[in-house]
């Protein structure tokens, strides 16, 4: 018999490509299945919940993100904060609540009467969805499991698209969306964007949840509303109202207090590092 290359196709029946990508994956299948149900029940319950609730206290749950996602790092992950950055924490989600109740007002939607216990606890369940997700990319997936974020971002689309899709399909959902879709065609080019904008996005935010953990990236979040908020008067001439001043009392305060407690931390370096002996051998 001749000796030639053989042909048989592998027992589990994916290309060497995949086979590749699989191999080289730092988390599991269940890590992922974990996350994409986070991820999945964190749009999901947001998005439900605002059928029962007004502009205003989404607006208010979405501004206070980071208080669950700090709960959750102390609770779960072992986390330590000091008593000034407790304060801090909330000095900064007094600032964002203020600004965006500011900017509801300026937009004339604090008279919306849509009010339900079921939108508190649904967006409640979401919110906490939200600061589960990102503890659980920083805590284990990047640190126990060393995975990239670019692994993370894959296998979070790719598991949280396939439950939204089951749930669409289930609740009917995905049939009228279709219709829309072809009574519209222009909005698939604005969910391309759409899309292409939140890949970004989110790599950003991976990133920083993969260097400085869940809390700090959820700070440059709160950050950023607070900015976008600001930029939002130079180009639209937004009235500055009484909640605006108040919110940037605020947020100047945090800022004020962040760049002392990073000089402090820097001082105390400086001083361990001067008490710290000289080893003669390395001399």
């Amino acid at each position: 018999r001749g000796h030639g290359h053989s042909h048989s196709t592998p027992k589990d029946g994916l290309p060497p490509v995949s086979r590749g990508v699989l191999a080289n994956m730092k988390g599991t299948a269940f890590d992922y299945a974990r996350l994409g149900t986070l991820t999945a029940a964190g749009m999901y319950f947001t998005n439900w919940s605002l059928q029962y609730l007004n502009y205003t206290l989404r607006v208010l749950f979405k501004a206070s993100k980071i208080l669950p996602t700090v709960l959750i790092a102390v609770a779960f992950y072992k986390k330590k904060f000091t008593i000034s950055e407790y304060m801090n924490i909330l000095v900064l989600v007094a600032s964002i609540v203020l600004f965006s109740y500011g900017d509801a007002v300026g937009k004339g939607k604090t008279s919306n009467a849509t009010f339900d216990v079921r939108g508190i606890l649904l967006i409640t369940v979401g919110v906490i969805a939200d600061a589960l997700t990102s503890n659980f990319e920083g805590e284990h997936l990047f640190k126990v499991r060393k995975a990239s974020h670019s692994e993370v971002m894959m296998a979070a689309s790719l598991f949280g698209s396939m439950y939204m899709l089951i749930i669409m399909i289930v609740s009917g959902q995905a049939g009228d969306a279709f219709s829309y879709t072809i009574d519209n065609p222009s909005l698939v080019a604005k969910v391309v964007i759409s899309c292409s904008a939140g890949y970004f996005s989110i790599t950003f935010i991976l990133k920083i949840i993969q260097r400085a953990g869940a809390v700090s990236a959820e700070i440059v979040k709160s950050v950023r509303r607070v900015v976008s908020i600001v930029l939002s008067f130079v180009i639209y001439s937004k009235p500055f109202l009484s909640w605006h001043l108040i919110g940037s009392i605020f947020f100047l305060l945090f800022i004020y207090n962040t760049f002392q407690a990073k000089a402090a931390r820097s001082k105390a370096k400086a001083a361990a590092a001067r008490k710290q002996p000289i080893d003669l051998e390395e001399i």
